[in-house]
């Protein structure tokens, strides 16, 4: 840029959990490693294209015994500013890969203080390219598929 500072086209509005649902029974042992962790994020764009909703779905779950259960519903409301001047892939890049790269810390942040404030040893989730998990086949969602009132 030639000395101008540009203009943030996304704003975070809101972020919460809008459901959990945690459950662990008396065979779960902290000190085995055998958990999976599944995510799956989706993004909605409002009608009036000025704001998003970012949804992250994570599941963990002890493989061996299933005695760990954790579902987690984490929502992030964005601001878009001038979206619809932006080209294709600036919208796709700004909407779908930053709002989710901004949420998820806030959901692994959440993961950590439920389980240690649970009885059991904190569960840490290592940190993810997000970028590269939308460019992957596992993500499927394109951000066009549903519009919805964010």
């Amino acid at each position: 840029m030639d000395g101008q500072a540009g203009t943030c086209n996304l704003s975070l509005i809101d972020v919460y959990v809008e459901n959990i649902n945690f459950i662990r029974n008396e065979k779960y042992n902290s000190n085995d490693k055998d958990l999976n962790f599944s995510l799956h994020p989706i993004v909605q764009v409002s009608k009036d294209e000025k704001k998003c909703k970012s949804i992250f779905d994570a599941e963990i779950t002890d493989n061996k015994d299933e005695s760990l259960n954790i579902k987690i519903r984490i929502i992030g409301v964005f601001g878009l500013l001038n979206f619809s001047s932006l080209n294709k892939d600036v919208r796709e890049s700004l909407v779908i890969k930053n709002t989710l790269a901004i949420l998820f810390p806030y959901l692994r942040s959440f993961i950590t203080t439920l389980t240690a404030q649970s009885g059991i040893k904190p569960i840490i989730l290592p940190p993810i390219n997000i970028s590269a998990l939308i460019d992957s086949d596992r993500y499927s969602k394109k951000m066009g598929d549903k519009k919805d009132k964010a």
